[in-house]
């Protein structure tokens, strides 16, 4: 898929899909390349163990040269009873075991990436082993928040592959966040990844907002 722009992407109710975004999977042979998305509608899941994305819930494959314009919340939106759902957020893939190369982020005022049960991240909730993201952007507008309840970070929840090039600045009144209401001895909150096992390469936070590991 490539050079595609979309406007109003979302849903009115949540996924019952494991893996939710524009492609709930990208195989290894996928390739996206040069999509422009912008949501107008929450984009958020129901069922358990789900992994959320506006472009895919799991790339395995290739995600290139695409802008994601988040205008409502990602991920676990107002939930208030089994907070088990959603274990991997990001504006581009929940889970990235592939490459994400050249991407911008734009986070709206007002709007959440949230991950009840693992992590969320302004690009992917988990970068796996052997992924791969490079040249990234992440921006968060005023009183916009990343949400993750074990970690959180501005690219990637927690790292387990190569992050370079990448950059994340958070307006003043943005928060970056571990879950409200829960205290863990291993929650993380970082600027690049909330938990880093592998590399990250020349990359760049700005930071006018907040960043909290718990409440």
């Amino acid at each position: 898929v490539k050079q595609y722009k979309i406007i109003g992407i979302g849903s009115d109710a949540d996924s019952t899909e494991k893996n939710v975004g524009l492609f709930g999977v990208i195989g290894e042979s996928g390739q996206v390349r040069h999509v422009d998305l912008q949501t107008k509608k929450p984009i958020s899941a129901s069922a358990a163990d789900s992994n959320v994305g506006v472009l895919a819930g799991i790339n395995d494959g290739l995600i290139e040269h695409c802008t994601v314009r988040l205008g409502k919340s990602l991920g676990a939106v107002d939930k208030t009873g089994d907070q088990s759902v959603v274990n991997n957020a990001g504006a581009i893939a929940g889970i990235n075991n592939g490459t994400i190369n050249d991407v911008t982020v734009t986070i709206g005022t007002n709007v959440s990436i949230m991950a009840y049960f693992a992590s969320a991240g302004g690009v992917a909730g988990m970068n796996g082993i052997g992924g791969v993201i490079k040249d990234a952007s992440v921006e968060g507008g005023v009183t916009s928040k990343i949400i993750g309840r074990y970690y959180t970070g501005g690219i990637a929840g927690i790292n387990f592959g190569t992050i370079s090039a990448s950059d994340f600045t958070l307006a003043a009144g943005g928060t970056l966040q571990g879950l409200v209401g829960y205290n863990y001895p291993d929650q993380c909150t970082g600027g690049i990844p909330g938990w880093n096992l592998d590399t990250i390469t020349t990359s760049n936070v700005a930071n006018s907002g907040r960043f909290i590991a718990s409440e």
